[in-house]
Parts: C-alpha cells; structure tokens; sequence
C-alpha cells in the first residue's frame, strides 16, 4: 500500500504540473483545441497584462493534487474554477476554456510514469 501510494503521489505530481503548464506555456483545451478569445466588452476593460485564465496567476497558483486510496483527483478550489473550465453560457457568457484533463502527451508521460513502475517491480 505505500508503494502505490507514493506512485499515485507521482502521477498526481505529474498531472498538476502538467495542469500547470496547460495554463501558463501550451494555452489549449487537453484535446488541443484553442480556448475563445475574451469578448470585446471584457477585453476592452481587462488589465493588458497576463493571458486567458492568468491574470494574476491565482488559477494557476491553486492547481493541487490529492491521492485516494486508489485515486488521484487534479483540480482548483477556486469559486470561479468550474466556470473556466465547464463555461457559463446563461447567465454570464463565459465560454468553457477546458484546462483539465489528459491531452494525448500527457498520457503517454503518465504512461512512461506507470512503465518505469513495473519496470522497477519487476526487478524486485
């Protein structure tokens, strides 16, 4: 049980880092589409600092993990964090700018991850 808890401790490491670098470098949903621009109304008062879903840097600063028993969830407490990722259509016009979740190269890291796992097991 430690053993696999410190491997989902691992994983969660990975996946918030990647979370992380979604938001700060790569700027695109995990399939790789592109996040909608800001409307015109918020862009003309928006700070011209930082870019979509960085303005300060508190979406990316609350990016954690936490391990399960056998389980890693990767998230945000942040009241507004859902919106961003799920929109708000309705009542705000916000447009879901999805930030979590696994793009095709981020499994195949967390795959390597989980190879280097059993390559180690096996030597045992």
């Amino acid at each position: 049980q430690l053993r696999t808890g410190r491997r989902l401790d691992l994983l969660g490491s990975e996946l918030e880092s990647q979370t992380r670098r979604r938001l700060t470098e790569e700027k695109t949903a995990p399939d790789g589409s592109e996040w909608d621009e800001w409307s015109e109304s918020y862009a003309a008062r928006r700070p011209a600092k930082g870019g979509l879903l960085e303005l300060e840097g508190n979406l990316v600063d609350s990016i954690t993990y936490q391990v399960g028993h056998d389980a890693v969830t990767v998230g945000s407490n942040l009241i507004y964090a859902a919106r961003q990722q799920d929109g708000d259509e309705g009542d705000s016009g916000i447009p879901a700018r999805p930030y979590l979740g696994v793009s095709a190269d981020n499994l195949e890291d967390l795959g390597e991850l989980v190879l280097g796992f059993l390559a180690s097991e096996a030597r045992r």
